[in-house]
């Protein structure tokens, strides 16, 4: 099984019934002896959220510090060798600041055998600081990106790109600030998932063209983050895209000098 499995925290992005039905494939992968059978006792508990290497917090509102105690009271304990618990995260948009603070440490740096499952509708909702530790997988989804596929392209594929031609798609497109931030979830998934399929191609001694298609991905999810901490106020969005436009152009002349 690939270790992309047993990453200490994973960010899952989409609707809200497919986030559970991804959540409950991923489980059953990780603890079916039959690679996720669908059938047998463990997908059925799986399924019903009562598998005992689970935990699922599910919140009616706003998380508060208290809905987060069940994570805490399990992981002071340690697993045996080759245990595995995942704590899955429903609407993890609804993490307050300090809920969110609270879990850094421990999402950072887990207790061995201990894993985060964060799923959101909402990339830019969890905090930079929750991102930056996370494997973002995103799942099919109805996306902007179906509507502003020319702008999209100027950042994914990092062909070379004017300004003047750039700033005539973003024009074209008349894109606005909550636009925005679901176009950026939709880079910082596609950009996720090119490291990842990267690293699973050549987990070791990576050489050649997955290993700047892997530093590229790096280089490009580290600049969305950055963007992500001072998002676009009302009637800023070009100002924004712009900024974000002349960075990216930074790596793509970084990367053809460096083929030279």
């Amino acid at each position: 099984m690939s270790s992309t499995y047993y990453h200490p925290a994973h960010i899952f992005i989409g609707s809200p019934t497919k986030l559970v039905d991804t959540a409950n494939e991923f489980l059953r992968h990780v603890f079916c002896a039959n690679a996720g059978c669908g059938v047998c006792t463990i997908c059925y508990q799986i399924r019903n959220q009562q598998f005992y290497a689970t935990t699922w917090l599910t919140p009616e509102r706003q998380y508060s510090l208290d809905d987060l105690k069940p994570i805490f009271n399990t992981i002071s304990y340690a697993l045996n060798q080759n245990e595995h618990h995942f704590f899955i995260i429903q609407q993890a948009e609804l993490l307050t600041p300090a809920c969110s603070n609270s879990l850094l440490k421990i999402v950072e740096e887990p207790p061995t055998g201990y894993h985060f499952m964060f799923l959101t509708n909402r990339l830019h909702s969890l905090l930079p600081t929750i991102r930056s530790r996370c494997i973002v997988h995103g799942i099919a989804q109805p996306s902007s990106s179906e509507t502003s596929s020319s702008l999209l392209a100027c950042f994914q594929e990092l062909g070379i790109v004017s300004p003047a031609a750039f700033l005539k798609i973003f024009d074209q497109e008349k894109i606005h600030e909550a636009e925005t931030m679901m176009l950026m979830d939709d880079l910082l998934v596609y950009w996720g998932n090119k490291s990842r399929e990267a690293l699973q191609e050549h987990p070791t001694s990576v050489r050649g063209e997955h290993s700047r298609t892997i530093e590229q991905a790096q280089n490009m999810i580290g600049i969305l983050h950055k963007a992500l901490e001072e998002p676009p106020m009302p009637g800023s969005s070009k100002i924004f895209w712009r900024n974000l436009f002349l960075q990216v152009s930074a790596i793509r002349h970084s990367d053809k000098n460096s083929e030279l």
